[in-house]
């Protein structure tokens, strides 16, 4: 990803690459954690990118730290298997935003987002459609 790529609107940027990124990919990449976002790095990038405050890790195997008002998951060992990292990532970003599978004559590409309350928890393992 080049510095000049803007991050405005995601809630998080995947950083693979095991080399160091340049000084300014790096100022941009801290900038965007700093302002809200999550950064997720790898293992052999541990010492490079500092957080704060420790935060309860969702996931095993990554150590999450505040970053300003963004977060910083760093992963505790290398990544070897890109199913498990997507799978990580999905865990680690959230599943509110997660698009469901079209299978039914709902509008394909659309996100939903369910409500979350006492009565209505938030799906896991699989998508239930809410009563109505």
């Amino acid at each position: 990803m080049p510095a000049s790529h803007k991050l405005d609107g995601l809630r998080a940027v995947l950083y693979v690459d095991n080399d160091s990124p340049s000084p300014a990919l790096k100022t941009k990449l801290e900038s965007f954690a700093r302002a809200g976002g999550m950064l997720i790095v790898p293992h052999a990038l541990a010492a490079e990118f500092s957080g704060e405050k420790p935060i309860e890790c969702p996931v095993a195997g990554y150590d999450l730290r505040s970053f300003g008002k963004g977060s910083l998951a760093t992963a505790a060992r290398d990544w070897d298997d890109p199913f498990f990292l997507a799978a990580d990532v999905r865990s680690l970003v959230g599943r509110a935003t997660t698009p469901l599978p079209c299978s039914t004559p709902l509008p394909c590409g659309s996100i939903f987002r369910w409500p979350r309350t006492a009565a209505r928890p938030a799906p896991v393992g699989r998508f239930h459609q809410p009563s109505q």
